[in-house]
């Protein structure tokens, strides 16, 4: 993330409703098994996202496949479910998932 900005998105809750409500985004993703390959002449975009603003992880393999990408997004937002789920696997610090 930084050369292709995502589209803004937020969900208001209406102010006549007074009950919580549950929110299903989707998002249009790729077969889990697409390789993603790099962009050529990367170096030729701009930039679109602040520096002060940068999220990205230190270390962070960005995977091309896109299933295993995901994968690894899932383990890291969702640790207790990847561990009782997984135990057999552990996620290395750049975000490679491996056999235990």
């Amino acid at each position: 993330g930084g050369y292709f900005l995502a589209t803004p998105h937020r969900v208001l809750r209406h102010s006549s409703t007074t009950s919580s409500r549950t929110s299903l985004p989707i998002f249009y993703n790729p077969k889990l098994d697409v390789v993603m390959k790099p962009i050529d002449h990367v170096d030729e975009l701009p930039w679109e996202r602040s520096q002060e603003k940068q999220w990205r992880r230190k270390h962070n393999k960005l995977i091309n496949s896109v299933g295993e990408n995901s994968f690894k997004s899932l383990a890291r937002s969702h640790p207790a479910v990847f561990e009782k789920h997984h135990g057999d696997l552990r996620i290395l610090e750049d975000g490679r998932i491996v056999k235990q």
